[in-house]
Protein backbone atom coordinates (compact mmCIF):
# COMPACT_ATOMS: atom_id res chain seq x y z
CA UNK A 1 0.00 0.00 0.00
CA UNK A 2 2.83 1.99 -0.24
CA UNK A 3 2.55 3.31 2.99
CA UNK A 4 4.41 6.30 3.93
CA UNK A 5 4.56 9.61 6.74
CA UNK A 6 3.01 12.34 4.78
CA UNK A 7 3.13 14.93 7.19
CA UNK A 8 3.98 15.50 10.99
CA UNK A 9 2.19 17.41 13.80
CA UNK A 10 3.67 21.44 14.18
CA UNK A 11 4.31 22.57 18.04
CA UNK A 12 3.50 26.38 18.25
CA UNK A 13 4.43 27.67 22.20
CA UNK A 14 0.85 29.67 21.82
CA UNK A 15 -2.52 29.80 22.11
CA UNK A 16 -4.61 28.77 19.14
CA UNK A 17 -6.61 31.02 16.43
CA UNK A 18 -9.05 30.74 14.20
CA UNK A 19 -6.68 30.64 11.22
CA UNK A 20 -4.85 28.09 12.45
CA UNK A 21 -4.88 24.50 10.89
CA UNK A 22 -6.75 22.07 12.89
CA UNK A 23 -3.46 19.13 12.69
CA UNK A 24 -1.52 21.53 14.74
CA UNK A 25 -0.42 21.57 18.48
CA UNK A 26 -0.41 24.59 20.32
CA UNK A 27 1.28 25.18 23.76
CA UNK A 28 -0.32 28.00 25.77
CA UNK A 29 0.16 29.96 29.11
CA UNK A 30 -3.65 28.26 29.90
CA UNK A 31 -3.21 25.11 28.90
CA UNK A 32 -2.32 21.91 30.51
CA UNK A 33 1.16 22.28 30.27
CA UNK A 34 1.13 25.70 31.23
CA UNK A 35 -1.19 24.46 34.55
CA UNK A 36 1.79 22.37 34.95
CA UNK A 37 5.10 25.03 35.16
CA UNK A 38 2.66 27.20 37.40
CA UNK A 39 2.72 24.14 40.35
CA UNK A 40 4.67 24.80 42.77
CA UNK A 41 6.49 21.11 42.65
CA UNK A 42 7.65 21.66 38.96
CA UNK A 43 9.93 24.93 39.66
CA UNK A 44 10.60 24.88 42.84
CA UNK A 45 13.24 27.50 43.27
CA UNK A 46 11.77 30.35 41.34
CA UNK A 47 11.43 33.61 42.68
CA UNK A 48 7.83 34.28 43.05
CA UNK A 49 4.75 32.69 41.33
CA UNK A 50 4.23 32.69 37.41
CA UNK A 51 2.20 34.69 35.78
CA UNK A 52 0.55 33.99 32.27
CA UNK A 53 2.66 36.47 30.61
CA UNK A 54 5.95 34.55 32.33
CA UNK A 55 4.57 31.11 31.30
CA UNK A 56 3.90 31.97 27.96
CA UNK A 57 7.42 33.39 28.12
CA UNK A 58 8.85 30.23 29.79
CA UNK A 59 7.47 27.78 26.58
CA UNK A 60 8.82 30.13 24.03
CA UNK A 61 12.17 29.66 25.51
CA UNK A 62 12.23 26.42 26.44
CA UNK A 63 11.53 25.53 22.66
CA UNK A 64 14.29 27.42 21.22
CA UNK A 65 16.42 25.83 23.88
CA UNK A 66 15.27 22.61 22.74
CA UNK A 67 15.73 23.78 19.13
CA UNK A 68 19.50 25.09 20.09
CA UNK A 69 20.46 21.48 21.25
CA UNK A 70 19.17 20.16 17.99
CA UNK A 71 16.25 18.27 19.16
CA UNK A 72 13.32 20.16 17.96
CA UNK A 73 13.69 22.76 14.23
CA UNK A 74 11.63 25.62 13.74
CA UNK A 75 9.52 24.75 10.65
CA UNK A 76 7.10 27.66 10.42
CA UNK A 77 8.71 31.19 10.69
CA UNK A 78 7.13 33.84 13.11
CA UNK A 79 5.86 37.06 12.46
CA UNK A 80 4.94 40.71 14.16
CA UNK A 81 7.01 39.22 17.18
CA UNK A 82 4.88 35.58 17.56
CA UNK A 83 7.02 32.55 18.00
CA UNK A 84 7.20 30.31 15.07
CA UNK A 85 6.30 26.70 14.94
CA UNK A 86 8.61 23.60 16.14
CA UNK A 87 8.75 19.96 14.88
CA UNK A 88 10.39 17.55 16.50
CA UNK A 89 13.54 15.64 15.08
CA UNK A 90 13.13 12.20 14.36
CA UNK A 91 16.57 11.41 15.47
CA UNK A 92 16.00 13.10 18.70
CA UNK A 93 13.41 9.92 19.22
CA UNK A 94 15.10 7.24 21.90
CA UNK A 95 12.73 4.21 21.44
CA UNK A 96 12.76 1.86 24.93
CA UNK A 97 11.06 -1.47 25.35
CA UNK A 98 8.21 -0.92 27.97
CA UNK A 99 7.08 -2.95 31.19
CA UNK A 100 3.67 -3.01 30.74
CA UNK A 101 2.61 -0.87 32.81
CA UNK A 102 1.59 2.81 31.85
CA UNK A 103 3.80 5.90 32.95
CA UNK A 104 2.42 8.42 34.74
CA UNK A 105 1.75 11.77 32.77
CA UNK A 106 2.39 14.88 35.45
CA UNK A 107 0.15 16.97 32.94
CA UNK A 108 -2.52 15.22 32.82
CA UNK A 109 -2.37 12.90 36.49
CA UNK A 110 -0.57 15.14 38.90
CA UNK A 111 -1.17 13.37 41.65
CA UNK A 112 -1.06 9.65 40.99
CA UNK A 113 -1.44 6.52 43.46
CA UNK A 114 1.33 5.17 45.67
CA UNK A 115 0.88 1.77 43.98
CA UNK A 116 1.50 3.49 40.27
CA UNK A 117 -1.18 3.25 37.09
CA UNK A 118 -2.46 -0.35 36.68
CA UNK A 119 -2.41 -1.04 33.07
CA UNK A 120 -6.35 -2.46 31.16
CA UNK A 121 -5.20 -6.55 31.58
CA UNK A 122 -7.60 -7.23 28.96
CA UNK A 123 -5.06 -5.08 26.53
CA UNK A 124 -1.67 -6.35 28.46
CA UNK A 125 -2.14 -9.90 27.76
CA UNK A 126 -3.91 -9.02 24.43
CA UNK A 127 -0.71 -7.87 23.08
CA UNK A 128 1.83 -10.20 24.92
CA UNK A 129 -0.41 -13.01 23.44
CA UNK A 130 -3.38 -12.88 21.02
CA UNK A 131 -1.91 -10.00 18.93
CA UNK A 132 0.88 -12.54 17.88
CA UNK A 133 -1.45 -15.01 16.62
CA UNK A 134 -3.71 -12.26 14.93
CA UNK A 135 -0.71 -11.51 12.50
CA UNK A 136 -1.43 -11.67 8.94
CA UNK A 137 -5.69 -11.48 9.43
CA UNK A 138 -7.48 -9.74 6.27
CA UNK A 139 -10.53 -7.94 6.83
CA UNK A 140 -12.37 -6.37 4.17
CA UNK A 141 -15.43 -4.20 3.38
CA UNK A 142 -18.55 -5.22 1.95
CA UNK A 143 -21.23 -2.27 1.03
CA UNK A 144 -22.35 -0.17 -2.22
CA UNK A 145 -19.65 1.91 -2.05
CA UNK A 146 -17.12 -1.59 -3.31
CA UNK A 147 -17.18 -2.11 -7.09
CA UNK A 148 -19.75 -4.96 -7.73
CA UNK A 149 -16.62 -6.94 -9.24
CA UNK A 150 -14.73 -6.46 -6.14
CA UNK A 151 -18.19 -7.19 -3.77
CA UNK A 152 -18.38 -10.63 -5.72
CA UNK A 153 -14.64 -11.87 -5.37
CA UNK A 154 -14.86 -11.20 -1.49
CA UNK A 155 -17.86 -12.86 -1.11
CA UNK A 156 -16.20 -16.08 -3.01
CA UNK A 157 -12.87 -15.63 -0.77
CA UNK A 158 -15.26 -15.67 2.32
CA UNK A 159 -17.13 -18.51 1.56
CA UNK A 160 -13.91 -20.01 0.80
CA UNK A 161 -12.06 -19.35 4.24
CA UNK A 162 -9.82 -16.93 2.22
CA UNK A 163 -10.58 -13.95 3.99
CA UNK A 164 -11.88 -14.65 7.22
CA UNK A 165 -13.83 -11.44 8.31
CA UNK A 166 -16.14 -9.30 6.26
CA UNK A 167 -17.38 -5.86 7.72
CA UNK A 168 -21.17 -4.85 5.96
CA UNK A 169 -23.38 -2.53 5.24
CA UNK A 170 -27.14 -3.68 4.40
CA UNK A 171 -25.63 -4.76 1.56
CA UNK A 172 -25.29 -8.37 3.07
CA UNK A 173 -28.95 -8.41 4.50
CA UNK A 174 -30.65 -9.57 1.64
CA UNK A 175 -29.81 -12.35 -1.55
CA UNK A 176 -26.31 -13.54 -0.32
CA UNK A 177 -26.12 -16.75 1.00
CA UNK A 178 -22.35 -17.69 3.02
CA UNK A 179 -22.92 -21.64 4.03
CA UNK A 180 -20.88 -22.38 6.91
CA UNK A 181 -21.09 -19.08 8.31
CA UNK A 182 -21.00 -19.45 12.40
CA UNK A 183 -21.13 -15.61 13.70
CA UNK A 184 -22.41 -12.22 13.08
CA UNK A 185 -21.42 -9.20 14.88
CA UNK A 186 -23.68 -6.42 14.49
CA UNK A 187 -22.25 -3.19 15.68
CA UNK A 188 -25.72 -1.68 16.45
CA UNK A 189 -28.74 -2.32 16.66
CA UNK A 190 -30.88 -2.56 13.18
CA UNK A 191 -33.89 -0.42 12.81
CA UNK A 192 -36.54 -3.18 12.74
CA UNK A 193 -36.70 -7.05 13.56
CA UNK A 194 -37.10 -7.43 10.12
CA UNK A 195 -33.70 -6.26 9.34
CA UNK A 196 -32.47 -7.80 12.57
CA UNK A 197 -33.97 -11.18 11.13
CA UNK A 198 -32.59 -10.70 7.75
CA UNK A 199 -29.06 -9.90 9.20
CA UNK A 200 -28.78 -13.05 11.97
CA UNK A 201 -30.08 -15.46 9.27
CA UNK A 202 -26.61 -14.94 7.39
CA UNK A 203 -25.36 -17.35 10.07
CA UNK A 204 -26.52 -20.81 10.77
CA UNK A 205 -27.88 -22.01 7.34
CA UNK A 206 -29.39 -25.05 6.82
CA UNK A 207 -29.88 -26.03 11.26
CA UNK A 208 -26.54 -25.29 12.18
CA UNK A 209 -25.90 -23.69 15.11
CA UNK A 210 -24.41 -19.91 15.17
CA UNK A 211 -23.33 -17.27 17.45
CA UNK A 212 -25.14 -13.56 16.92
CA UNK A 213 -24.39 -10.88 19.06
CA UNK A 214 -25.52 -6.94 18.99
CA UNK A 215 -23.22 -4.22 20.64
CA UNK A 216 -25.69 -1.14 22.08
CA UNK A 217 -24.16 2.07 22.09
CA UNK A 218 -24.81 4.19 25.40
CA UNK A 219 -25.16 7.21 22.83
CA UNK A 220 -28.17 5.87 21.40
CA UNK A 221 -31.41 5.67 22.27
CA UNK A 222 -32.25 3.57 19.82
CA UNK A 223 -29.97 0.85 21.19
CA UNK A 224 -30.53 1.38 25.28
CA UNK A 225 -34.87 0.89 23.88
CA UNK A 226 -33.58 -2.45 22.73
CA UNK A 227 -31.31 -3.10 24.92
CA UNK A 228 -33.90 -3.21 27.77
CA UNK A 229 -36.41 -4.48 26.20
CA UNK A 230 -34.24 -7.76 24.16
CA UNK A 231 -37.36 -9.73 23.00
CA UNK A 232 -39.05 -7.06 20.96
CA UNK A 233 -36.02 -7.42 18.54
CA UNK A 234 -34.85 -10.83 18.76
CA UNK A 235 -38.46 -12.47 18.83
CA UNK A 236 -40.43 -9.70 17.48
CA UNK A 237 -43.04 -9.56 14.72
CA UNK A 238 -42.07 -8.46 12.01
CA UNK A 239 -44.22 -6.64 9.87
CA UNK A 240 -44.58 -6.15 5.96
CA UNK A 241 -43.49 -2.88 4.91
CA UNK A 242 -45.23 0.45 4.96
CA UNK A 243 -45.34 2.41 1.96
CA UNK A 244 -47.07 5.79 2.06
CA UNK A 245 -49.00 6.30 -1.37
CA UNK A 246 -49.61 9.63 -0.95
CA UNK A 247 -46.18 10.90 -0.89
CA UNK A 248 -46.14 13.42 -3.16
CA UNK A 249 -42.24 13.55 -4.37
CA UNK A 250 -43.20 9.29 -4.93
CA UNK A 251 -46.30 9.89 -7.22
CA UNK A 252 -44.13 12.66 -9.06
CA UNK A 253 -40.99 10.24 -9.52
CA UNK A 254 -43.33 7.55 -10.48
CA UNK A 255 -45.30 10.18 -13.43
CA UNK A 256 -41.89 11.63 -14.47
CA UNK A 257 -41.35 7.43 -14.99
CA UNK A 258 -44.25 7.21 -16.67
CA UNK A 259 -43.61 10.41 -18.77
CA UNK A 260 -39.71 9.23 -20.06
CA UNK A 261 -41.29 5.70 -21.14
CA UNK A 262 -43.53 7.53 -23.49
CA UNK A 263 -40.91 9.69 -24.83
CA UNK A 264 -38.88 6.08 -26.02
CA UNK A 265 -35.89 8.47 -24.75
CA UNK A 266 -32.69 5.98 -23.83
CA UNK A 267 -30.37 7.70 -21.38
CA UNK A 268 -27.46 5.66 -21.86
CA UNK A 269 -25.21 4.70 -19.23
CA UNK A 270 -22.94 8.09 -18.53
CA UNK A 271 -24.65 11.82 -18.52
CA UNK A 272 -22.15 12.35 -21.26
CA UNK A 273 -25.23 10.31 -23.54
CA UNK A 274 -27.43 12.77 -22.08
CA UNK A 275 -25.30 16.32 -21.82
CA UNK A 276 -23.29 18.20 -24.69
CA UNK A 277 -19.54 18.57 -23.64
CA UNK A 278 -18.54 19.96 -26.74
CA UNK A 279 -17.09 23.50 -25.82
CA UNK A 280 -14.57 25.47 -23.79
CA UNK A 281 -15.67 25.47 -21.29
CA UNK A 282 -18.22 22.83 -22.27
CA UNK A 283 -22.23 24.38 -21.75
CA UNK A 284 -23.49 21.09 -20.54
CA UNK A 285 -26.56 21.85 -22.81
CA UNK A 286 -28.63 18.66 -23.11
CA UNK A 287 -28.27 16.94 -26.91
CA UNK A 288 -30.12 17.84 -29.52
CA UNK A 289 -32.08 14.31 -29.27
CA UNK A 290 -32.66 14.33 -25.57
CA UNK A 291 -33.61 17.80 -25.83
CA UNK A 292 -35.91 17.23 -28.85
CA UNK A 293 -37.71 14.20 -26.77
CA UNK A 294 -37.97 16.31 -23.90
CA UNK A 295 -39.99 19.35 -25.60
CA UNK A 296 -41.99 16.66 -27.08
CA UNK A 297 -45.65 17.34 -26.32
CA UNK A 298 -47.16 14.20 -27.68
CA UNK A 299 -45.23 12.08 -24.72
CA UNK A 300 -46.77 14.14 -22.00
CA UNK A 301 -50.06 14.01 -23.59
CA UNK A 302 -49.62 10.55 -23.73
CA UNK A 303 -48.34 10.16 -20.13
CA UNK A 304 -50.82 12.09 -19.03
CA UNK A 305 -53.48 9.80 -20.00
CA UNK A 306 -51.57 6.86 -18.45
CA UNK A 307 -50.64 8.60 -15.28
CA UNK A 308 -54.73 9.30 -14.84
CA UNK A 309 -55.50 5.35 -15.37
CA UNK A 310 -52.49 4.28 -12.90
CA UNK A 311 -53.63 7.03 -9.75
CA UNK A 312 -57.00 5.97 -10.20
CA UNK A 313 -56.26 2.98 -8.05
CA UNK A 314 -55.02 5.54 -4.74
CA UNK A 315 -57.39 8.46 -5.51
CA UNK A 316 -58.71 7.69 -2.26
CA UNK A 317 -55.53 8.49 -0.84
CA UNK A 318 -54.85 10.80 -2.84
CA UNK A 319 -57.99 13.30 -2.08
CA UNK A 320 -56.95 13.16 1.67
CA UNK A 321 -53.76 14.98 1.23
CA UNK A 322 -52.89 18.62 1.34
CA UNK A 323 -51.14 19.04 -1.53
CA UNK A 324 -53.31 16.82 -4.37
CA UNK A 325 -55.95 18.31 -6.72
CA UNK A 326 -57.75 18.21 -10.33
CA UNK A 327 -55.16 20.37 -11.38
CA UNK A 328 -51.69 18.49 -10.55
CA UNK A 329 -51.17 16.49 -12.54
CA UNK A 330 -51.67 18.44 -15.64
CA UNK A 331 -49.25 21.13 -13.82
CA UNK A 332 -46.67 18.48 -13.20
CA UNK A 333 -46.46 17.25 -16.81
CA UNK A 334 -46.34 20.98 -17.57
CA UNK A 335 -43.04 21.58 -15.99
CA UNK A 336 -41.77 18.09 -16.86
CA UNK A 337 -39.05 19.54 -19.19
CA UNK A 338 -37.36 22.23 -16.53
CA UNK A 339 -37.42 19.07 -14.02
CA UNK A 340 -35.41 16.52 -15.83
CA UNK A 341 -32.79 19.32 -16.62
CA UNK A 342 -32.85 20.64 -13.58
CA UNK A 343 -32.38 16.87 -12.09
CA UNK A 344 -28.68 17.36 -14.07
CA UNK A 345 -27.63 20.09 -11.91
CA UNK A 346 -25.79 18.17 -9.50
CA UNK A 347 -23.95 16.56 -12.06
CA UNK A 348 -22.97 19.47 -14.01
CA UNK A 349 -21.77 21.32 -10.76
CA UNK A 350 -19.27 18.42 -10.13
CA UNK A 351 -18.03 18.48 -14.15
CA UNK A 352 -17.65 22.24 -14.10
CA UNK A 353 -15.71 22.19 -10.58
CA UNK A 354 -13.39 19.62 -12.14
CA UNK A 355 -13.12 21.35 -15.44
CA UNK A 356 -12.81 24.80 -13.97
CA UNK A 357 -10.14 23.26 -11.73
CA UNK A 358 -7.99 21.54 -14.02
CA UNK A 359 -8.08 24.84 -16.28
CA UNK A 360 -6.14 26.57 -13.78
CA UNK A 361 -3.85 24.66 -12.74
CA UNK A 362 -2.41 24.09 -16.22
CA UNK A 363 -2.56 27.98 -16.60
CA UNK A 364 0.05 27.38 -13.42
CA UNK A 365 1.75 24.65 -14.56
CA UNK A 366 2.59 26.66 -17.85
CA UNK A 367 3.18 29.71 -15.90
CA UNK A 368 7.70 30.31 -15.94
CA UNK A 369 7.21 32.62 -13.06
CA UNK A 370 5.47 29.97 -10.59
CA UNK A 371 7.57 27.55 -10.72
CA UNK A 372 7.34 26.58 -7.05
CA UNK A 373 3.78 25.90 -7.54
CA UNK A 374 4.45 23.48 -10.29
CA UNK A 375 4.24 20.48 -8.39
CA UNK A 376 1.02 20.59 -6.21
CA UNK A 377 -0.79 22.05 -9.89
CA UNK A 378 0.57 18.91 -11.00
CA UNK A 379 -1.06 17.46 -8.22
CA UNK A 380 -4.43 19.14 -8.53
CA UNK A 381 -4.60 18.45 -12.00
CA UNK A 382 -4.42 14.50 -11.68
CA UNK A 383 -7.00 15.36 -9.14
CA UNK A 384 -9.35 17.11 -11.81
CA UNK A 385 -8.65 15.00 -14.50
CA UNK A 386 -9.42 11.87 -12.22
CA UNK A 387 -12.64 13.64 -11.24
CA UNK A 388 -13.42 14.23 -15.26
CA UNK A 389 -12.66 10.81 -15.69
CA UNK A 390 -15.17 8.97 -13.08
CA UNK A 391 -17.83 11.75 -14.00
CA UNK A 392 -18.07 10.59 -17.70
CA UNK A 393 -16.83 7.02 -17.15
CA UNK A 394 -18.93 4.52 -19.13
CA UNK A 395 -17.31 1.44 -18.26
CA UNK A 396 -18.93 -1.94 -17.01
CA UNK A 397 -17.88 -0.79 -13.74
CA UNK A 398 -20.19 2.27 -14.06
CA UNK A 399 -23.42 0.41 -13.82
CA UNK A 400 -22.87 0.17 -10.11
CA UNK A 401 -22.10 3.79 -9.68
CA UNK A 402 -23.67 6.58 -8.48
CA UNK A 403 -23.27 8.33 -11.96
CA UNK A 404 -24.96 5.72 -13.68
CA UNK A 405 -27.63 7.67 -15.56
CA UNK A 406 -31.06 5.41 -14.42
CA UNK A 407 -29.46 5.34 -11.05
CA UNK A 408 -28.37 9.28 -10.91
CA UNK A 409 -32.11 10.08 -11.76
CA UNK A 410 -33.09 7.97 -9.41
CA UNK A 411 -31.19 9.46 -6.29
CA UNK A 412 -32.51 13.21 -7.66
CA UNK A 413 -35.82 12.06 -7.50
CA UNK A 414 -36.49 12.20 -10.91
CA UNK A 415 -37.50 8.46 -11.15
CA UNK A 416 -38.59 6.15 -8.34
CA UNK A 417 -35.89 3.94 -6.67
CA UNK A 418 -34.65 2.78 -3.29
CA UNK A 419 -32.83 5.71 -2.47
CA UNK A 420 -35.09 7.57 -0.06
CA UNK A 421 -34.29 10.20 1.20
CA UNK A 422 -32.28 11.09 -1.95
CA UNK A 423 -31.12 14.29 -3.35
CA UNK A 424 -27.42 12.97 -2.20
CA UNK A 425 -23.72 14.68 -1.49
CA UNK A 426 -20.66 13.04 -2.93
CA UNK A 427 -17.25 12.96 -1.53
CA UNK A 428 -14.08 12.62 -3.44
CA UNK A 429 -12.08 9.27 -2.81
CA UNK A 430 -8.71 9.66 -4.17
CA UNK A 431 -6.92 6.67 -5.03
CA UNK A 432 -4.00 5.61 -2.97
CA UNK A 433 -0.22 6.05 -3.67
CA UNK A 434 0.56 3.00 -5.97
CA UNK A 435 -2.58 2.21 -7.14
CA UNK A 436 -4.29 3.17 -10.55
CA UNK A 437 -7.54 3.83 -11.20
CA UNK A 438 -8.64 3.62 -7.93
CA UNK A 439 -10.35 7.06 -7.44
CA UNK A 440 -13.84 7.19 -6.87
CA UNK A 441 -16.70 9.28 -5.64
CA UNK A 442 -18.91 8.44 -1.96
CA UNK A 443 -22.14 9.62 -1.81
CA UNK A 444 -24.23 10.07 1.55
CA UNK A 445 -28.10 11.53 1.85
CA UNK A 446 -27.95 14.98 3.17
CA UNK A 447 -28.75 14.19 6.34
CA UNK A 448 -25.96 11.81 7.36
CA UNK A 449 -23.50 14.25 5.24
CA UNK A 450 -24.03 17.22 7.46
CA UNK A 451 -22.58 15.62 9.82
CA UNK A 452 -19.83 13.23 8.01
CA UNK A 453 -18.43 15.71 5.68
CA UNK A 454 -18.01 18.18 7.97
CA UNK A 455 -14.88 20.66 7.63
CA UNK A 456 -11.58 18.57 8.85
CA UNK A 457 -13.78 15.58 9.36
CA UNK A 458 -12.48 12.11 8.80
CA UNK A 459 -14.19 9.25 6.10
CA UNK A 460 -13.09 5.96 6.92
CA UNK A 461 -12.99 3.68 3.55
CA UNK A 462 -11.48 0.55 2.35
CA UNK A 463 -8.68 0.43 5.42
CA UNK A 464 -7.79 4.19 5.42
CA UNK A 465 -8.93 7.56 6.46
CA UNK A 466 -9.54 10.82 4.46
CA UNK A 467 -10.21 14.22 5.91
CA UNK A 468 -12.41 16.48 3.98
CA UNK A 469 -9.72 19.45 3.44
CA UNK A 470 -11.94 21.07 0.39
CA UNK A 471 -15.68 21.96 -0.53
CA UNK A 472 -16.67 21.59 -4.33
CA UNK A 473 -18.13 24.94 -5.42
CA UNK A 474 -20.54 25.71 -8.09
CA UNK A 475 -19.03 27.05 -10.95
CA UNK A 476 -21.36 29.74 -12.53
CA UNK A 477 -22.83 29.13 -16.11
CA UNK A 478 -22.22 32.44 -17.00
CA UNK A 479 -21.69 36.00 -14.87
CA UNK A 480 -24.85 37.42 -13.65
CA UNK A 481 -25.80 39.79 -10.77
CA UNK A 482 -25.20 37.19 -8.13
CA UNK A 483 -21.99 37.07 -7.87
CA UNK A 484 -19.63 34.82 -5.58
CA UNK A 485 -21.12 31.31 -5.52
CA UNK A 486 -19.54 30.84 -2.12
CA UNK A 487 -21.68 34.11 -0.70
CA UNK A 488 -22.97 33.52 2.62
CA UNK A 489 -26.22 34.03 4.08
CA UNK A 490 -27.91 34.39 7.68
CA UNK A 491 -30.90 32.71 9.32
CA UNK A 492 -32.43 32.74 12.61
CA UNK A 493 -34.05 30.18 14.66
CA UNK A 494 -36.78 30.67 16.96
CA UNK A 495 -35.84 29.55 20.46
CA UNK A 496 -39.10 28.55 21.14
CA UNK A 497 -40.45 26.07 18.46
CA UNK A 498 -37.35 25.62 16.24
CA UNK A 499 -38.81 27.75 13.20
CA UNK A 500 -36.31 28.80 10.49
CA UNK A 501 -36.16 32.06 9.20
CA UNK A 502 -33.66 32.40 6.64
CA UNK A 503 -33.04 35.88 5.28
CA UNK A 504 -33.83 37.03 1.40
CA UNK A 505 -32.92 40.08 0.03
CA UNK A 506 -36.07 41.49 0.99
CA UNK A 507 -37.40 40.07 4.00
CA UNK A 508 -35.88 39.18 7.46
CA UNK A 509 -38.71 39.29 10.20
CA UNK A 510 -38.51 39.67 13.71
CA UNK A 511 -41.47 37.75 15.21
CA UNK A 512 -41.10 34.02 14.24
CA UNK A 513 -43.61 33.00 11.80
CA UNK A 514 -44.72 29.96 13.08
CA UNK A 515 -45.29 30.73 17.01
CA UNK A 516 -44.99 34.52 17.31
CA UNK A 517 -42.21 34.65 19.71
CA UNK A 518 -39.59 37.41 19.44
CA UNK A 519 -36.39 36.48 17.81
CA UNK A 520 -32.99 36.79 18.77
CA UNK A 521 -29.38 36.75 16.73
CA UNK A 522 -29.16 35.76 13.45
CA UNK A 523 -26.86 33.14 12.95
CA UNK A 524 -24.28 34.07 10.17
CA UNK A 525 -22.00 33.23 7.75
CA UNK A 526 -24.15 30.16 6.64
CA UNK A 527 -22.79 28.01 3.55
CA UNK A 528 -25.07 25.36 2.06
CA UNK A 529 -23.51 21.90 2.16
CA UNK A 530 -21.95 21.56 -0.90
CA UNK A 531 -20.33 18.40 -2.73
CA UNK A 532 -16.27 18.03 -0.79
CA UNK A 533 -12.81 17.15 -1.50
CA UNK A 534 -10.73 14.51 0.84
CA UNK A 535 -6.81 13.63 0.88
CA UNK A 536 -6.11 10.75 2.32
CA UNK A 537 -3.85 10.81 5.72
CA UNK A 538 -3.36 7.34 7.14
CA UNK A 539 -4.41 3.84 7.81
CA UNK A 540 -7.16 3.36 9.95
CA UNK A 541 -5.43 2.30 13.45
CA UNK A 542 -6.43 1.33 17.04
CA UNK A 543 -6.35 4.78 17.72
CA UNK A 544 -9.76 4.75 15.82
CA UNK A 545 -12.24 3.92 18.33
CA UNK A 546 -14.67 6.96 17.47
CA UNK A 547 -15.13 9.34 14.04
CA UNK A 548 -13.72 12.29 15.00
CA UNK A 549 -15.66 15.26 14.43
CA UNK A 550 -13.56 18.97 14.56
CA UNK A 551 -14.72 22.25 14.32
CA UNK A 552 -18.41 22.75 14.17
CA UNK A 553 -21.77 22.21 16.34
CA UNK A 554 -24.89 20.93 14.88
CA UNK A 555 -28.46 22.65 15.21
CA UNK A 556 -31.06 21.46 13.70
CA UNK A 557 -34.72 23.65 13.03
CA UNK A 558 -37.99 23.15 10.57
CA UNK A 559 -38.87 24.94 7.87
CA UNK A 560 -42.66 24.96 6.37
CA UNK A 561 -42.68 24.37 2.84
CA UNK A 562 -44.48 27.02 0.65
CA UNK A 563 -45.58 30.01 2.43
CA UNK A 564 -46.24 29.08 5.82
CA UNK A 565 -47.52 26.25 8.05
CA UNK A 566 -49.94 23.54 5.78
CA UNK A 567 -52.69 22.34 8.49
CA UNK A 568 -54.55 19.25 7.77
CA UNK A 569 -57.77 17.56 9.79
CA UNK A 570 -56.53 14.17 9.84
CA UNK A 571 -59.51 11.90 11.92
CA UNK A 572 -57.60 9.60 14.27
CA UNK A 573 -59.31 6.32 15.77
CA UNK A 574 -62.26 7.21 13.56
CA UNK A 575 -63.17 10.30 15.81
CA UNK A 576 -60.47 12.00 17.46
CA UNK A 577 -59.22 15.32 15.30
CA UNK A 578 -55.64 15.95 15.43
CA UNK A 579 -53.33 18.68 13.86
CA UNK A 580 -50.54 17.90 11.76
CA UNK A 581 -47.89 20.70 10.66
CA UNK A 582 -46.22 19.42 7.72
CA UNK A 583 -42.24 20.71 7.24
CA UNK A 584 -39.07 20.47 5.91
CA UNK A 585 -35.73 20.15 8.74
CA UNK A 586 -33.24 22.09 8.09
CA UNK A 587 -29.51 21.30 9.65
CA UNK A 588 -26.75 23.84 9.88
CA UNK A 589 -22.89 24.07 10.86
CA UNK A 590 -22.20 26.58 13.29
CA UNK A 591 -18.26 26.62 12.63
CA UNK A 592 -15.58 27.07 15.18
CA UNK A 593 -13.13 26.71 13.06
CA UNK A 594 -14.31 27.83 9.51
CA UNK A 595 -12.36 26.70 6.31
CA UNK A 596 -10.13 29.61 4.66
CA UNK A 597 -11.06 30.62 1.55
CA UNK A 598 -8.40 29.73 -1.41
Amino acid sequence: DAERLTHGYVCFPRSRTKDDRGDSVFLSSRGGFGQYLRRPSTLPDRPHDLRLDDTAQVIVDLMRALSNYGLVTEVVDGSEGEPGGFQLQAAALLWKQGTGAPEPDPIRVPRPPSEGLQPNRFFADFYRSAAFKSQGLEAREHTAQVPVEQRLEREERFRTGQLPVLYCSPTMELGVDIAGLLVVGMRNVPPTPANYAQRSGRAGRSGQPALVFTYCTTGSPHDQFFFRRQERMVAGSVSPPRLDLGNEDLVRAHMQAVWLTQTGMSLGSSMTQVLDLEGEPPRLDLLAGIEHDVENERPRTLALERAKAVLGDIEPALEKTTWWSDRWLEEAMSTIGNRFRAATDRWKGLYRSAHEQARLQQDIILNPARQKDHKEARRLRREAEAQLELLRSESGRHFQSDFYTYRYFASEGFLPGYSFPRLPLSAFIPARRGVKGDDEYLSRPRFLAISEFGPRNFIYHEGSRYQINKVILPVPEQESDDGDPMLTTEAKVCEQCGYLHPRTKSHFVDLCESCGQGLGQPLRDLLKLQNVVTKRRDRINSDEEERQRQGYDICSGIRFSGDGPLLAEVEADGSLAATLRYGHAATIWRLNLGWKRR
